[in-house]
């Protein structure tokens, strides 16, 4: 109608249109479904391979070891929640203890094996009962690949989300500001990456214990020279641009 006011349509937000292109690229998706996948068997790994059941009955009483296993795995849940005994307990073998004629039962894992359980000779070929055979101290290797698997994706994801914040900011400063920051800056890049990392992450961890945490940090703290120099090529790139020089 001539005179009205049009119709305003509410664009689309960064993110939702971010999404829409990204949907458009089979092997990202493909990827993103594998990182999901990753993900999923790391979360679920007490209830795909465990050599304590997901639900049992055990003198009488129910218990969910694996399931709370795997409840333990988001962080602080451990605060709230507490393995019961005798299940806690490490020199606890439910498989030993377990006795049919006193009236217990369990449901056991798709792989009944621990990652750390040493199950039969070292060594052992692939079989019905281990797919894919035992390691040299004659552990399941499958239990322990998808014990692997959890640890795997959050030393990479929290080493790289320490890089990231690290590289962003002191990139930024640097290609923001300009002068003297970036001099002090780009020189002190330059300085870390005369030493290799791998030199540098053992002689960090020669000082505090070994514990995978310590890792996670420490490959965090070694890895950002990249994603600082990048940040900084892109934002003085963006300074130059013809809507930044109007913007000014």
């Amino acid at each position: 109608m001539v005179g009205s006011d049009p119709i305003q349509t509410k664009s689309a937000g960064f993110w939702t249109s971010v999404w829409r292109r990204y949907r458009t690229y089979r092997m990202g998706m493909l990827g993103l479904a594998f990182v999901g996948l990753l993900f999923f068997v790391g979360f679920m790994a007490p209830m795909l391979a465990n050599d304590q059941p997901i639900v049992c009955r055990y003198e009488g009483k129910l218990f969910f070891p694996a399931i709370i296993d795997t409840i333990l795995n988001v962080p602080f849940a451990s605060k709230i929640i507490r393995k019961p005994r005798p299940f806690r307990l490490p020199a606890f073998n439910f498989k030993q203890s377990f006795d049919p004629a006193r009236g217990d039962w369990a449901l056991w894992a798709p792989v009944p094996f621990g990652p750390t359980e040493l199950v039969t000779r070292p060594l052992e070929t692939p079989s019905r009962n281990h797919w894919l055979g035992t390691d040299e101290s004659g552990r399941d290797v499958l239990s322990r690949l998808i014990h692997g698997t959890g640890v795997s994706m959050r030393v990479g994801f929290i080493s790289m989300g320490i890089a990231v914040v690290i590289g962003l900011v002191l990139g930024s400063i640097a290609g923001y500001a300009g002068g003297w920051p970036d001099l002090v800056i780009s020189r002190f890049i330059e300085i870390i990456m005369c030493f290799p990392a791998f030199f540098i992450i053992l002689a960090i961890l020669a000082w505090f214990p070994p514990r995978i945490e310590n890792v996670m940090i420490v490959i965090g703290l070694t890895r950002w020279v990249g994603i600082a120099r990048y940040v900084r090529g892109e934002i003085i790139r963006l300074r130059k641009t013809d809507f930044a020089l109007a913007a000014r």
